[in-house]
């Protein structure tokens, strides 16, 4: 029998915190550590005595935070860092941002979607995709025109990206295209922003006639403006419509 993966639960909603439980226990592959904690002190605790290698974590908690918790894991790191999974109402891209460069996995909303929860977990329990991508596709035949090389990590993850993005540059956030670059490609948020971000350095490095044609700006862009531009274009040579106008 393969090892299951234990996992802990730290929020101090009790309803939450009692679903989450129930839900874990209902998931094959995971293990429910004995208790669960109601707030970030006691949750690296438990991390401590525990050793899980999943939480499934709040940010917004009396005493101590889910945001404290992150803090104190960098400072003192356990032996082995579990995946951590945050699950909060808070939507601010600014606090989402932060806690996913302190080493969070996912950041999913709250009120919690049991059935996306349980994809993001597959993820995160089993990263390595069954065969090797292939650039292919509009996506790709724009950003090689652009000057990308196909060996370059930033090519895939941009094309996997912008062709997810087109038809819903109006709707998408950003995790949720790094999301499905992860789940075609495997990596983490960090690696998957990062690849891009060192790509987009790399093109306007070089300044091709077409990276200038399509991304239209003279500073260097965000990995947004990026891929919506690459996705523009590929509604342009599509026809596809989308949902930005």
């Amino acid at each position: 029998m393969e090892t299951r993966v234990r996992t802990l639960v730290v929020e101090d909603d009790r309803a939450t915190r009692m679903l989450l439980e129930d839900w874990v226990r209902t998931r094959p592959e995971l293990e429910l550590c004995p208790w669960s904690a109601a707030d970030g002190e006691e949750g690296m605790r438990l991390i401590r005595d525990w050793q899980p290698q999943l939480v499934l974590l709040d940010l917004i908690m009396p005493q101590c935070s889910g945001i404290s918790l992150l803090r104190e894991l960098e400072r003192d790191p356990p032996p082995v860092r579990p995946r951590i999974l945050v699950l909060s109402k808070v939507g601010s891209e600014l606090i989402v941002d932060q806690v996913l460069s302190m080493g969070v996995d996912f950041y999913l909303r709250k009120p919690v979607n049991l059935s996306e929860l349980g994809n993001l977990v597959d993820l995160l329990i089993c990263r390595i995709p069954q065969q090797e991508p292939v650039l292919r596709g509009q996506a790709w035949e724009i950003l090689a025109e652009m000057g990308a090389q196909s060996e370059w990590k930033g090519s895939l993850c941009a094309a996997l990206a912008a062709e997810c993005l087109a038809g819903h540059i109006g709707e998408r956030l950003m995790k949720e295209l790094y999301y499905a670059v992860i789940r075609e490609s495997g990596g983490t948020y960090q690696s998957v922003d990062k690849n891009i971000r060192d790509l987009v350095h790399q093109l306007h490095q070089k300044g091709a006639a077409s990276y200038q044609r399509i991304v239209k700006s003279d500073t260097r862009p965000s990995n947004r403006a990026f891929l919506q531009a690459v996705a523009r274009e590929i509604e342009r040579r599509t026809g596809l419509k989308s949902s930005e106008s």
